[in-house]
Protein backbone atom coordinates (compact mmCIF):
# COMPACT_ATOMS: atom_id res chain seq x y z
CA UNK A 1 0.00 0.00 0.00
CA UNK A 2 1.45 3.28 -0.79
CA UNK A 3 1.69 6.18 1.16
CA UNK A 4 -0.79 7.90 -0.36
CA UNK A 5 -3.44 5.13 -0.03
CA UNK A 6 -2.47 5.05 3.64
CA UNK A 7 -3.28 8.44 3.72
CA UNK A 8 -6.86 8.30 2.32
CA UNK A 9 -7.80 5.62 4.55
CA UNK A 10 -6.78 7.66 7.11
CA UNK A 11 -8.80 10.47 5.86
CA UNK A 12 -11.52 8.12 4.70
CA UNK A 13 -11.92 6.34 8.87
CA UNK A 14 -12.60 9.80 9.84
CA UNK A 15 -14.74 10.53 6.70
CA UNK A 16 -16.67 7.15 7.97
CA UNK A 17 -17.57 8.92 11.68
CA UNK A 18 -18.79 12.15 10.32
CA UNK A 19 -20.85 10.71 7.36
CA UNK A 20 -21.63 6.58 8.11
CA UNK A 21 -23.50 6.52 4.90
CA UNK A 22 -20.71 6.94 2.64
CA UNK A 23 -18.87 3.33 4.45
CA UNK A 24 -19.11 1.39 0.80
CA UNK A 25 -17.46 4.14 -1.00
CA UNK A 26 -15.18 2.91 -3.32
CA UNK A 27 -12.05 5.28 -3.70
CA UNK A 28 -10.25 4.19 -7.40
CA UNK A 29 -7.57 6.99 -7.26
CA UNK A 30 -6.06 10.16 -5.72
CA UNK A 31 -3.81 12.64 -6.98
CA UNK A 32 -1.67 15.33 -5.41
CA UNK A 33 0.94 18.05 -6.50
CA UNK A 34 2.76 20.94 -5.88
CA UNK A 35 0.66 24.12 -5.81
CA UNK A 36 1.61 27.52 -6.66
CA UNK A 37 1.64 30.15 -4.57
CA UNK A 38 3.36 33.81 -5.29
CA UNK A 39 4.57 36.39 -2.76
CA UNK A 40 1.26 38.73 -2.95
CA UNK A 41 -0.72 35.52 -3.27
CA UNK A 42 -2.54 36.51 -6.73
CA UNK A 43 -2.11 34.80 -9.71
CA UNK A 44 -0.53 36.30 -12.66
CA UNK A 45 -2.35 36.51 -16.11
CA UNK A 46 -1.55 38.42 -19.05
CA UNK A 47 1.58 38.94 -21.62
CA UNK A 48 4.83 38.70 -20.96
CA UNK A 49 7.21 41.49 -20.48
CA UNK A 50 9.80 40.57 -22.52
CA UNK A 51 8.64 37.44 -25.02
CA UNK A 52 6.22 38.55 -27.96
CA UNK A 53 3.37 36.25 -28.00
CA UNK A 54 4.17 34.40 -24.90
CA UNK A 55 1.07 34.99 -22.48
CA UNK A 56 0.56 33.23 -18.71
CA UNK A 57 -1.79 32.42 -16.74
CA UNK A 58 -0.75 30.61 -13.21
CA UNK A 59 -0.29 30.86 -9.65
CA UNK A 60 -3.46 30.62 -8.47
CA UNK A 61 -2.75 29.28 -5.31
CA UNK A 62 -5.03 25.98 -5.27
CA UNK A 63 -7.91 27.81 -6.95
CA UNK A 64 -6.86 27.43 -10.69
CA UNK A 65 -9.25 24.26 -11.32
CA UNK A 66 -12.19 26.34 -9.98
CA UNK A 67 -11.26 29.75 -11.81
CA UNK A 68 -9.70 27.58 -15.35
CA UNK A 69 -13.21 28.77 -17.09
CA UNK A 70 -13.19 31.89 -16.01
CA UNK A 71 -9.81 32.11 -16.68
CA UNK A 72 -9.80 30.06 -20.37
CA UNK A 73 -11.98 32.77 -21.64
CA UNK A 74 -10.08 35.68 -20.41
CA UNK A 75 -6.81 34.43 -21.89
CA UNK A 76 -8.71 33.08 -25.45
CA UNK A 77 -10.06 36.97 -25.35
CA UNK A 78 -6.60 38.33 -24.74
CA UNK A 79 -4.59 36.08 -27.35
CA UNK A 80 -7.25 36.15 -29.93
CA UNK A 81 -7.99 40.33 -29.97
CA UNK A 82 -4.65 41.55 -28.02
CA UNK A 83 -7.14 43.06 -25.47
CA UNK A 84 -9.79 42.08 -22.51
CA UNK A 85 -13.17 43.47 -21.60
CA UNK A 86 -11.92 42.11 -18.04
CA UNK A 87 -9.99 44.17 -16.06
CA UNK A 88 -6.58 41.98 -14.97
CA UNK A 89 -3.66 44.46 -15.03
CA UNK A 90 -3.36 43.85 -11.23
CA UNK A 91 -2.27 40.36 -12.47
CA UNK A 92 0.48 41.35 -14.70
CA UNK A 93 3.73 39.73 -14.25
CA UNK A 94 5.54 43.45 -14.05
CA UNK A 95 4.16 43.69 -10.33
CA UNK A 96 6.92 41.36 -9.16
CA UNK A 97 9.99 43.65 -11.71
CA UNK A 98 8.54 47.08 -9.82
CA UNK A 99 8.86 45.45 -6.44
CA UNK A 100 12.28 44.62 -7.67
CA UNK A 101 13.31 47.96 -8.92
CA UNK A 102 11.94 49.76 -5.65
CA UNK A 103 13.79 47.24 -3.40
CA UNK A 104 16.74 48.21 -4.98
CA UNK A 105 16.37 51.85 -4.96
CA UNK A 106 15.12 51.84 -1.04
CA UNK A 107 18.49 50.56 -0.21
Amino acid sequence: MSVAQTDVLIVGGGLMGAAPQMANLNIIRTWSGIEGYLADSLPVMGPSGTVAGLYYAFGFSGHGFQLGPGVGDVMAELISSGSTSTAIEPFHIRRFATSSLQRSKAS
